[in-house]
């Protein structure tokens, strides 16, 4: 008996997810520079035509875009955003919902007002697992005081998370209608018959450290 249960905690030491861990959720970093997402995919629009929909180049990833103005719109080119958060040329437009039909992993994008300073605005980010059950959410208030580029460049931030259970969609709200999104960057979750290949692994570890006791 004791060999079964040294079994069960080793997968889930392993695994860390829900249909191996009894329900517990699993768990989630916060990203907040996009360096943090290694080995991904990311989305940057500027193949896009100008007021396109976002949908023509998210769909080949599977990915896709809800609002009620649906919109690829340009910043002008001093524009850079940061080297946490680059957003530059061609970026989302005051979008609502993303979501995929292959799970994530790792999800974050660049965001930031259009409008110059002095003026706050308040964005809310929230990512849900495929049941659409939140898995995280983060409220930031940016702060322009005055009209420069530079410092809205600076106020430019990356939002976005790592999560054991796999990520299904994100939304992303803000106080002040006009915002931007752009570098879309992603790793999709391992399949799941990729984790279950894992548990002999679990099993033989068991036996030796029976044996070696």
């Amino acid at each position: 008996m004791g060999g079964r249960r040294f079994v069960i905690r080793a997968a889930c030491a392993l695994f860390g997810v829900i249909a191996i861990c009894g329900g517990a959720r699993g768990d989630v970093t916060a990203l907040h520079s996009i360096s943090q997402i290694t080995g991904g995919t990311r989305i940057d629009f500027e193949g896009a035509s100008l007021h396109s929909d976002p949908n023509l180049v998210l769909a080949p990833y599977g990915i896709t875009e809800t609002a009620d103005f649906l919109d690829v719109t340009s910043e002008i080119g001093q524009v850079t955003g940061n080297v946490d958060a680059p957003i530059s040329g061609k970026a989302m437009f005051s979008f609502d919902t993303i979501s995929t039909i292959s799970p994530w992993k790792s999800v974050g994008l660049s965001l930031n007002t259009t409008l110059l300073g002095p003026g706050s605005y308040t964005f809310t980010f929230a990512a849900y697992d495929v049941n659409h059950a939140l898995l995280y959410s983060d409220t930031r208030v940016t702060t322009l005081a005055t009209s420069s580029i530079a410092e809205l460049n600076a106020n430019a931030f990356f939002e976005g998370l790592t999560s054991t259970t796999p990520i299904g969609s994100f939304t992303v709200t803000c106080t002040d209608g006009n915002y931007l999104g752009d570098n879309l960057t992603f790793v999709e979750a391992p399949e799941p018959g990729a984790m279950v290949m894992v548990w002999p692994a679990a099993v033989l570890l068991a036996r030796r450290r029976k044996h070696e006791a």
